[in-house]
């Protein structure tokens, strides 16, 4: 399926660290995409993210490569399972929901 996700771009030092922290909501089609510009086990964390997301793990390629769920307000690093340039954080249950996986496409 054709799934469309309006992304707000993290993409300098600043943006990488704030990222969704101290948001109260975000919008069923809405996201944030990290892109670390080169491919390493980037760890994500929520603190101070009061909304339970989704992390998506996408590689250079634009293969999803893990989805993990984030904790709110955890310090607990979240590391995928293989190698990622960016990492695109949506609704928890955005991926079940539409049923995004591992291994699936993305275009940026």
């Amino acid at each position: 399926p054709n799934i469309q996700v309006m992304a707000e771009i993290s993409d300098s030092s600043a943006k990488l660290a704030h990222g969704l922290k101290f948001r109260q909501s975000l919008d069923r089609s809405e996201g944030m995409l990290f892109d670390f510009k080169k491919e390493a086990l980037h760890p994500m964390w929520m603190k101070n993210t009061r909304i339970p997301l989704d992390l998506i793990f996408i590689d250079s390629s634009g293969e999803i490569v893990d989805i993990k769920k984030g904790i709110p307000l955890s310090e607990f690093k979240l590391y995928p399972e293989r190698l990622s340039r960016y990492v695109l954080e949506v609704n928890r249950g955005f991926c079940a929901e539409l049923g995004i996986n591992v291994g699936d496409k993305v275009s940026l």
